[in-house]
């Protein structure tokens, strides 16, 4: 999924500290210096750094191409070559032959074992070519906002080293809806303790797309929501029962709602938004509650507008930055809006949970 064309999936983060007061310059530096490094025709086995977001291959960064001011664009790559260990075991042995039939009275100790086993992998990782992985970053750096546009939590976390390396005393802390209503610091723990509110929200969310709600916008927009033919329900976390996946409408929705009646919430919905005129569609999960597969409104990034490629890209990130806004301000209709400590016991709630 790319930031610059078709479905996208991000992953919200805050950039945290003090930008330098020569910001584009030293941004310019510090990508240049962290920019990738092929390692083609070698035998290291990974590489990691910027690319330009228009072509993987070019590390040059002419007329800084990651500059759509205040929006810095950039491309992960990652190259990686990966062994088994099944075939470094068939090449030692292969090794360890080929050593006791030119050497037969000589008896192989174990560092010669190791050294052999050594000798096995690193002519692999010269003859096995690397596997090319690319996502992207996009920087707001006046909101201080950052998206990595993938879901993969080994991509994540590598996005998050390869920032903090590059844009140090910078670092990335993962922005979660619920954040500033909590100030504890953020630990796997909470962050699976806190899924349950999410549970709560996609719920919510599903309430208010059936009950035709219409929702103004701080900018007088206004917002209404559309439920998917996808989602899931499970139970509350740290509460054991079987998770419900749901596909289509009617008969299967039936067996969503009774899911419902029987304590179990949404852990993921497929759900359209139309803000004014612009519909898009995008999928939530209830831990991080950030869009996924988010397909943007039609006239997102249409050639025939006669926008050249920065206005393009620049459309696509304004409608984006939209929708994140947009989730923000139903997460904090959505709390004014909850009992507190009664999770969804609201009394309309139960009424529709009843039809």
């Amino acid at each position: 999924m790319s930031l610059l064309k078709g479905m996208v999936s991000l992953s919200r983060y805050k950039a945290e500290g003090n930008l330098p007061s020569d910001f584009w310059s030293w941004l310019n530096r510090q990508i240049i210096q962290n920019g990738f490094m092929d390692i083609e025709g070698s035998i290291t086995d990974k590489s990691l750094g910027w690319v330009s977001v228009h072509d993987y291959f070019d590390v040059s960064f002419s007329f800084e191409s990651y500059n759509l001011n205040p929006y810095v664009c950039l491309s992960l790559r990652q190259d990686k070559r990966t062994i088994s260990a099944a075939l470094v075991r068939k090449y030692h042995r292969l090794e360890i032959n080929r050593m006791r039939e030119s050497q037969p009275d000589v008896r192989l100790s174990k560092p010669d074992r190791e050294m052999l086993k050594e000798k096995a992998r690193l002519q692999l990782l010269n003859r096995i070519p690397p596997q090319t992985t690319t996502w992207e970053l996009c920087w707001h750096t006046i909101r201080g906002e950052v998206w990595l546009t993938t879901g993969s939590r080994a991509l994540l976390d590598a996005g998050q080293e390869l920032f903090q390396k590059s844009f140090a005393p910078l670092r990335l802390i993962p922005l979660l809806p619920w954040m500033s209503e909590d100030n504890r610091p953020l630990t796997p723990t909470l962050i699976q303790e806190k899924s349950t509110l999410g549970q709560e929200f996609l719920t919510w969310l599903w309430w208010m797309s059936e009950s035709g709600e219409i929702f103004k916008l701080p900018d007088k927009c206004q917002l209404n929501l559309t439920l998917g033919e996808r989602l899931s329900l499970s139970p509350l976390f740290g509460h054991e029962g079987s998770r419900v996946g749901v596909a289509g409408k009617d008969q299967r929705m039936a067996e969503a709602r009774e899911a419902l009646r029987q304590g179990k919430l949404l852990d993921r919905l497929r759900l359209g938004i139309s803000i004014g005129d612009l519909e898009y569609w995008l999928t939530l999960d209830a831990v991080w509650l950030s869009p996924r597969s988010v397909r943007l409104p039609s006239s997102a990034g249409n050639e025939e507008q006669g926008l050249d490629s920065d206005g393009l890209a620049l459309e696509r990130l304004f409608l984006l930055e939209a929708l994140t806004t947009a989730l923000d301000q139903l997460f904090t209709v959505f709390l004014q809006r909850r009992p507190p400590a009664e999770g969804m016991a609201w009394p309309k709630f139960i009424n529709w949970l009843g039809q």
